[in-house]
């Protein structure tokens, strides 16, 4: 290589320098922070309006209303949400434990999962509150869980996936046990002196054969029958309204399709029918789709029936 040549190649190398170094200067000239003075803004920074909790409109939440008017068909389309990692069928694998059954279910208690021991090491089990907590925010209720789910910060959500898994396994428990009800729930109606329950504590007294029954105590069973049954005139759900059940015709509510197993049935439902149907509704009608298990108190199926005898503003003789 002559001279020439190798003065054309530092000449190159040269040039590429002096571009590099120029194109650092007039970047720092255009993104930089203008020496130390760093109170002044950056380029191109943007001002963020910041909001504390005071300012987010974050009120009590009434959970107890929440429930009394929860939307299963809602809650099931909540549940999208979870399907890549969750099956609610008894027994069936996923990425996460099966949810069947995880209403009152022990943490931690699906034989076979591999759980993280984050769960175990809270313990008890999983009641309303400890999973309305969890699915807001999984990572704040246990901290080492190895769920990565984000939460679910609608409470309706929260509540409505709740009332369906609870209702799943046919076995569904009073989510509102020991909750006060402080609102109406949406779509009906407050009970008036003419059209609904009597007061709370009323003892109403039954006609015939059938004992006297409580009413007030019978509203709170009666929440036991919310996750599929609705009090209102005509409203049906996954099962029958109950709006004037008593001394209705068995398999008669209009617009309901039931099973062949009830549309058998003779006569309409007495008090004392329908005492015996909810000791135990598959022994009563074989065959009947309602899964619900029965109550197995007999005083819970006075107060409900007592309840329900009251709600249409005009009770029959209980017999």
């Amino acid at each position: 290589m002559d001279s020439s040549e190798l003065n054309k190649v530092a000449g190159a190398v040269i040039g590429a320098v002096l571009v590099f170094m120029l194109l650092g200067f007039f970047s720092g000239k255009v993104y930089g922070t203008r020496g130390h003075h760093h109170d002044e803004p950056q380029a191109f920074a943007l001002e963020i309006e910041e909001t504390s909790v005071a300012d987010s409109g974050d009120v009590a939440v009434d959970y107890a209303s929440l429930i009394a008017s929860a939307d299963l068909g809602a809650g099931k389309k909540v549940f999208s949400k979870c399907k890549a990692c969750h099956q609610v069928e008894d027994g069936a694998k996923g990425v996460g434990p099966h949810l069947w059954g995880v209403v009152d279910r022990p943490k931690e208690a699906v034989d076979g999962f591999g759980y993280s021991g984050a769960l175990a090491a809270i313990g008890g089990e999983w009641n309303f509150e400890a999973l309305n907590a969890f699915l807001e925010k999984p990572k704040a209720y246990a901290p080492k869980t190895s769920m990565n789910f984000g939460g679910l910060k609608k409470p309706e959500d929260r509540v409505n996936l709740i009332a369906w898994l609870n209702a799943e396994d046919g076995t569904p428990v009073d989510l509102a046990a020991g909750m006060e009800v402080t609102a109406v729930p949406a779509g009906e109606t407050e009970p008036t002196t003419e059209t609904a329950a009597p007061a709370e504590g009323t003892q109403v007294a039954a006609a015939g054969a059938f004992p006297a029954g409580d009413a007030k105590a019978g509203r709170k069973v009666f929440r036991k029958c919310r996750a599929c049954h609705k009090a209102d005139e005509g409203a049906n759900s996954v099962g029958p309204a109950l709006w004037g059940v008593i001394n209705r015709d068995i398999g008669t509510a209009d617009g309901f399709e039931y099973s062949d197993a009830l549309k058998a049935l003779p006569g309409n439902w007495t008090a004392s029918k329908l005492a015996e149907f909810l000791t135990k509704p598959s022994a009563y009608a074989n065959g009947t789709k309602m899964a619900f298990p029965g109550l197995s108190k007999e005083e819970d199926r006075i107060n409900v029936i007592t309840f329900l005898n009251e709600l249409d503003g005009s009770p029959e003789p209980l017999e």
